[in-house]
């Protein structure tokens, strides 16, 4: 993940999740993985690596970083920080490596 120079604020956790589509409508496809309390700062990257991502298909990759204060399903504008993968991947069972997905501060929601 790529995180803005203009990051601010606490994260509380990050969720990366599958969708058909996005933005996102109701619950995702799939959980890839939760973070408690992930360490991110404001220019820097964040890793995110997951081993099996047990899932099959083409899936958006949507990832919400809430906040302190922020959301805990849905994100909440100007608080929280939303990403996606600008198409979808295809799951196979095979490794993969993405492209970063630049983190945005939230909006529309």
């Amino acid at each position: 993940l790529l995180v803005p120079e203009s990051f601010g604020g606490t994260p509380r956790s990050l969720a990366v999740a599958l969708y058909t589509s996005i933005p996102p409508a109701g619950p995702p496809a799939g959980i890839v993985v939760e973070v408690d309390s992930p360490e991110i700062q404001a220019g820097y990257r964040y890793p995110i690596r997951e081993l099996p991502v047990l899932f099959t298909g083409d899936y958006y990759i949507w990832i919400n970083l809430y906040m302190e204060g922020g959301g805990e399903w849905l994100p909440v504008n100007d608080v929280d920080y939303t990403g996606s993968s600008p198409q979808p991947i295809s799951f196979d069972g095979s490794a993969i490596e993405l492209d970063d997905i630049l983190l945005e501060l939230a909006s529309g929601w």
